[in-house]
């Protein structure tokens, strides 16, 4: 039996009217090959040995399994706005399967997590809840390949309710069923989990790069406490990164040298730092002064799955790296504010101070300098044929014209 659970009631109050409260009846029986296909897909992608050609056939056979076995004919939904920002298409969240570096290492930190929650929380079946599943609920399908349904216990949220009838005509054809509480209709970003059950692990990849449009500061702000104690939270941390860059010298021939100046950590996201208020605390950097080139400004994102599992710039759709345009070219000495700007659904605004907007009339003492950051996940030189994202007619590599925001300065507006 499946339920489904419109907002945010506790799932225990079964006999509340809140509740929709369906009994599935599919006529669809496991089919032995296709649970035979699935095994071998996630044992692939799970395997740090695995290629990058193996993990994108992997990937690309995965998203194909889900197509066939979804009988998905209706692709109508639009993305949805919603207050903490934009929950995507099921079309297009389906799509993030083929960013393969992405669903490998995911699927591959989510496993470790649950290993180390199970070392935790000995003889419990563990709590997980995957916000943000989207159509296909790849992380939760790959992994209930690994653990039986008395080791795990996936609660699946969507704001679609079309991902959540194809998630759970998925697994119902996959024979996974019993790995599944409940499916919830639902928005991450204010869902409440029912106070008489642990939640052990909290699951969202509801991001783009730089955490731009996307709800998962604001799901992750919402879902991280309410973590049992010893819980964890998927992905552990996500690092932005302002840094000066010049395009052409990101991948440097032989003998040449890449061009990057690190200018500070715009934000750690992580279960720490969820209800802190640096997470909406402007970031002022300055542009070294004796810089002689006049590089653009990118942040940089570096996503800590967990533990060693880490997805680094240009490896994924989500790594790889947002251009400011906007700003024009960064000169010597200029000073970069950097803040979430909330009317634009926590897009990063940020500004270059001038006379116009009050550098002038500011004490260099007020100037927070940021000393270059130290890289926690160090990004090895990439060799741009063997990026783990890759595709000129991406999305992630369209320039990203954001717009600007209105900054207030030491009491000055500009």
């Amino acid at each position: 039996m499946f339920y489904v659970v419109n907002n945010h009631h506790e799932l225990d109050e079964r006999k509340s009217t809140n509740y929709l409260v369906l009994e599935r009846k599919m006529p669809y029986e496991p089919i032995s090959t296709e649970q035979t296909k699935l095994q071998e897909i996630a044992a692939q992608l799970l395997d740090p040995a695995s290629d990058i050609a193996t993990l994108s056939a992997a990937a690309n056979a995965f998203y194909d399994l889900c197509v066939a076995l979804s009988d998905w004919k209706d692709r109508t939904q639009k993305a949805t706005q919603l207050a903490s920002g934009k929950a995507i298409s099921p079309e297009d969240a389906a799509r993030c399967i083929q960013d393969f570096m992405r669903t490998a290492k995911f699927l591959r930190g989510l496993e470790a997590a649950i290993r180390t929650v199970q070392i935790r929380f000995p003889g419990t079946p563990i709590q997980i809840l995957y916000a943000g599943c989207g159509p296909f609920a790849p992380l939760a399908l790959a992994i209930s390949t690994r653990f039986s349904a008395a080791e795990i216990q996936f609660t699946l949220l969507d704001i679609h309710q079309e991902s959540l009838d194809l998630a759970a005509r998925l697994f119902q054809t996959l024979g996974l069923e019993n790995h599944v509480k409940a499916f919830v209709l639902s928005d991450a970003a204010t869902y409440q989990w029912p106070t008489a059950l642990p939640l052990h692990l909290v699951v969202s990849e509801t991001m783009q790069r730089a955490l731009d449009k996307e709800p998962q500061v604001a799901i992750t702000q919402n879902l991280a406490p309410q973590l049992c104690e010893g819980g964890i939270l998927i992905p552990e941390n996500i690092r932005v990164e302002a840094v000066l860059c010049i395009a052409a010298k990101e991948f440097p021939e032989a003998g040449g040298e890449q061009f990057r100046i690190p200018l500070g950590v715009l934000m750690d996201l992580n279960q720490d730092m969820a209800t802190s208020e640096l997470l909406t605390t402007a970031a002022v950097m300055q542009a070294p002064t004796d810089m002689a080139e006049l590089p653009h400004c990118l942040l940089f994102t570096t996503i800590k799955v967990f533990d060693g599992v880490v997805l680094n710039a240009y490896e994924s759709g989500l790594t790889y790296p947002m251009t400011l345009y906007p700003l024009g070219k960064i000169k010597a000495g200029e000073i970069l504010e950097f803040r979430m700007n909330w009317a634009q659904r926590r897009v990063f605004g940020a500004s270059v101070w001038n006379k116009k907007n009050g550098i002038d009339r500011i004490s260099p003492n007020s100037v927070r300098h940021y000393k270059p950051s130290t890289n926690l996940y160090p990004t090895p030189r990439i060799d741009k044929n063997r990026c783990g994202f890759r595709g000129s007619s991406s999305k992630y590599l369209r320039k990203e014209r954001i717009k600007l925001s209105i900054v207030r300065v030491e009491g000055y507006t500009s």
